[in-house]
């Protein structure tokens, strides 16, 4: 069987991971960028709220 090229081993990965417990490890790595970026909790609980009701109406109205 032929190879497909020349194997690559030094790739960086996204985010070093530490030999650390994961209680004080990095929750999330910084390739997502998510840890900055998130609305409060209230806000996605609204947001959660919305589409129950959207979703709720929308099976009401075309179950008739």
């Amino acid at each position: 069987m032929k190879t497909l090229g020349k194997k690559i081993s030094n790739v960086p990965k996204a985010e070093p991971r530490s030999l650390l417990p994961s209680s004080t490890d990095v929750a999330r790595g910084s390739a997502l960028d998510l840890t900055a970026n998130e609305p409060p909790i209230e806000v996605l609980l609204d947001r959660l709220a919305e589409i129950l009701v959207e979703a709720y109406l929308y099976e009401r109205r075309n179950n008739k």
